[in-house]
């Protein structure tokens, strides 16, 4: 618009020809500009349309997905990401406690835990976004890991750290630091563990049906969770402590 309102009739020649070029290319800059925004926000609804499902890893079109180290998100905020974690929010049920955005055919680096609808149906999810593991305990625990991503599969035993340090991103891009114990901590190990693709049913060693388990429980053969020594299979045994899931990728060759 801007060429258009300047007099460009008082110019001769060449003169005319830039001033044509640089209010064309400022008329296509706007344009693109336009585009960019309206694919933007056609992205954010069409998430929210979108009917989101659950990949498993018994399905020959979502290994990949699955299987494969996720990427970084690199912009935040970003109204694609915020509709994903609100449609991933609607999905922790009864008896999940955190899921992963590959999970549903995202490749982010991004995961949410929070207590279930049953538990507690008021409390936000916690974000974790391009997280990263940053300290551990040396003191391990076994629990029997099942997992959306694996329906009417057995559960696994796999061991965990008790305690871990974890850094990462909010949706907003706000970076932060959090000290996990108990079953945050098995979660996050739970949904990490499939940022850097794969599951549980690949480390451990020990499986049970779900009621044959339960009733193991009952009787008290077996626990849901208890202390375990490093001869225990390990859920992140491949991954090293402060790397990145880009770094990991690069040293395993994903």
């Amino acid at each position: 618009m801007i060429g258009l309102c300047f007099p460009f009739w008082q110019l001769e020649g060449s003169g005319v020809r830039r001033l044509v070029l640089v209010g064309t290319g400022f008329l296509v800059a706007l344009i693109l500009l336009a585009v960019l925004d309206t694919v933007e926000k056609g992205s954010a609804i069409s998430l929210k349309e979108e009917q989101l499902v659950i990949f498993q890893f018994d399905t020959p079109e979502h290994e990949a997905i699955l299987n494969s180290p996720t990427q970084p998100v690199r912009k935040l905020p970003d109204k694609r990401i915020d509709a994903l974690i609100d449609a991933m929010q609607k999905m922790i049920t009864t008896n999940v406690a955190g899921i992963s955005a590959n999970q549903v055919g995202k490749p982010w680096q991004l995961f949410l835990i929070a207590p279930p609808p049953m538990v507690n149906s008021s409390a936000p999810p916690e974000v974790f976004i391009n997280p990263v593991i940053t300290g551990v305990s040396r003191d391990k625990v076994c629990f029997w890991h099942g997992c959306l991503s694996s329906k009417g599969k057995p559960f696994g035993k796999t061991a965990t750290w008790k305690k871990i340090t974890i850094q990462a991103q909010d949706a907003r891009g706000k970076p932060f630091t959090r000290d996990l114990t108990g079953m945050d901590a098995i979660v996050a190990q739970h949904e990490f563990r499939h940022l850097l693709g794969g599951g549980y049913h690949e480390h451990a060693s020990e499986f049970h049906e779900e009621m044959e388990l339960m009733r193991l429980i009952f009787q008290k053969k077996e626990h849901f969770i208890e202390v375990c020594d490093d001869k225990a299979p390990f859920l992140l045994e491949d991954y090293r402590p402060g790397e990145h899931i880009e770094e990991y990728a690069k040293r395993t060759g994903h």
